[in-house]
This record gives C-alpha cells, structure tokens and sequence, in this order.
C-alpha cells in the first residue's frame, strides 16, 4: 500500500493490483525468429507446408527456416544490447 499526499492536502491510499502470478524478471525475451514462427504457426505457415509447397511447384524441398530463425533471434539480442556480436558474423 502506498500513500500520496497532494499539493492540496489531501491524502490518498492506493492498493496494488495482484492479477495472478508474477513473471520472474530474469525471463529471456522472446527473440525475433521465434516470434515470426509463433505467428506463422498461428496462420499455418509451417516448415511442412513450405517444403510441399515448394515441391508443388517443383522447387528443392528444402528450407532454411532453422537458420533464417537463429538469425533473427541474434539479431534481435544484438538490437537490444544483450549482446555485442553482430548477427552477420
């Protein structure tokens, strides 16, 4: 509980808002690779459809998802100072 005290005089008492449990704050955010195949999956963009699709159209079936992923992933830690190596090294 906390109390503020206006210019005015007048005192206020403010309860904090307990909405469940509390998320540890050393929790390693969600990196920009794993966020794009989060929501492709929720479109059903998935690494199976990609390569039948690619297929389908008689491409190689193959992708470099897990690679573009671990990029995005390192490039979002280096954008956000957690670390100092460049994602293109």
């Amino acid at each position: 509980m906390a109390t503020f005290t206006f210019p005015s005089g007048r005192e206020v008492t403010i309860e904090p808002i307990v909405r469940g449990a509390m998320r540890p704050i050393s929790r390693k955010r969600q990196g920009w690779g794993d966020y794009t195949e989060s929501l492709l999956k929720k479109i059903g963009i998935t690494e199976d459809r990609v390569k039948d699709a690619k297929a389908a159209i008689g491409l190689a079936p193959k992708c470099a998802c897990a690679a573009r992923k671990a990029w995005l992933n390192k490039a979002s830690d280096w954008w956000r100072g957690e670390t100092t190596q460049s994602p293109n090294q």
